[in-house]
Formats: structure tokens, C-alpha cells, sequence
């Protein structure tokens, strides 16, 4: 389970669910504005709440993959296995994201050696 997810990866999570705001605070316990804000980038969850939030996601089939990659496990049919979906975070907010974990000098870095 990741300690944090985007703003984005939690719109994309919450679009394959086909679920709305109010659905994911059902789900979560989290106070719709807060939800609605946190997927605008108005404000920051806390611990806790991405806990809930991505457990609550997770629990749905929700997987969150390297890269920023946001996948939906399908359950599986008696006809054989599951499939999922895969969608990938784009570059720029992946690049944002890494920069902020001080990571993106680090790829940087590889890349130029290569």
C-alpha cells in the first residue's frame, strides 16, 4: 500500500470505480468537501486520511502500481483469469511528484549515464 497518492490518481481511482464524490466518502469515512478539495489540489489529506483513502480504494480493486501507474483488477470469471486496466499519470505530474520526493535529479542522473 503507498503512503500517499496525486490528487490525479485519486480522480483516475475514483472514474474507474465509476464512483462519484459522495460514494468515496461512504467508502472512506472523509467529509466530501475535503475529498473535492484534496482531487482540486486545495489542500493536503493527512495520515490517517490517506490511509482510509487508499485502503478504501485498494479494497475495490484498485491497484496503484510503479510509475504512478493507477490499475482496476477485474474479478475473475469461471471462463478464466482476471484482466485489469492500466493507465499511466502523465509526464509532467510524474515528474512533479518525483521532483517533490527528490527524486527527479536521481532519474536524471541515471539517464545521463546511460
Amino acid at each position: 500500500m503507498p503512503q500517499t497518492i496525486s490528487a490525479k490518481q485519486c480522480r483516475k481511482a475514483r472514474s474507474l470505480l465509476k464512483w462519484n464524490i459522495p460514494d468515496l466518502s461512504n467508502k472512506t469515512g472523509l467529509q466530501p468537501d475535503r475529498l473535492d478539495k484534496f482531487e482540486r489540489n486545495l489542500i493536503r489529506l493527512m495520515g490517517p486520511e490517506f490511509k482510509d483513502l487508499i485502503k478504501a480504494l485498494e479494497d475495490n480493486g484498485i491497484e496503484f502500481k510503479a510509475d504512478f501507474e493507477v490499475n482496476l483488477k477485474k474479478a475473475k470469471s469461471s471462463g478464466g483469469g482476471g484482466t485489469s486496466k492500466t493507465y499511466i499519470v502523465d509526464q509532467t505530474l510524474r515528474s512533479q511528484i518525483l521532483d517533490d520526493q527528490g527524486r527527479l535529479s536521481e532519474e536524471r542522473d541515471e539517464d545521463s549515464e546511460n
